[in-house]
């Protein structure tokens, strides 16, 4: 793999799906039992593998020059070998235009909580339905399936 640069691929269930590469840094929240809002983390080339559980939350990601905003509903995010995989309920991507998209990135995730409270608070047969799916999205990956 090659260590200067990442790939971003974010998933759903119902199949949407984002792969970005040659990306520099992805920075995602990551929930924490003690702390509500969980933290942030910094995520570079040649990182450690790590299992991460999202909050509702933005993602960023930048790549050369750009900084790019993805709003993401929750889910869990996996670092290996330079590839980065983030399986959620949904996402969305903010425009390039947005002249705030880190700010539009939030107002969406604070919308989605406030639709369905509880699930992004850790319903556990939901967590347990995402960590099943990313389970299998390695079996497939490792079958050069995906």
């Amino acid at each position: 793999m090659n260590s200067e640069h990442l790939i971003l691929q974010i998933i759903t269930p119902d199949g949407q799906s984002l792969k970005v590469k040659q990306v520099d840094v992805v920075v995602v929240r990551r929930r924490e039992k003690h702390f509500e809002l969980g933290s942030e983390i910094a995520l570079f080339p040649r990182h450690a593998p790590m299992l991460i559980r999202m909050p509702d939350a933005p993602l960023r990601y930048r790549k050369g020059e750009r900084t790019m905003y993805v709003a993401v509903n929750g889910g869990f995010m996996e670092i290996k070998d330079d590839q980065i995989v983030v399986v959620t309920p949904r996402f969305e991507t903010m425009r390039a235009d947005d002249p705030l998209p880190a700010a539009s990135a939030r107002r969406r995730t604070e919308q989605w909580r406030k639709r369905a409270p509880g699930i992004s608070e850790g319903d556990g047969r939901i967590s347990l339905t995402i960590l099943i799916a990313v389970a299998f999205l390695h079996f497939l990956l490792s079958l050069k399936v995906v």
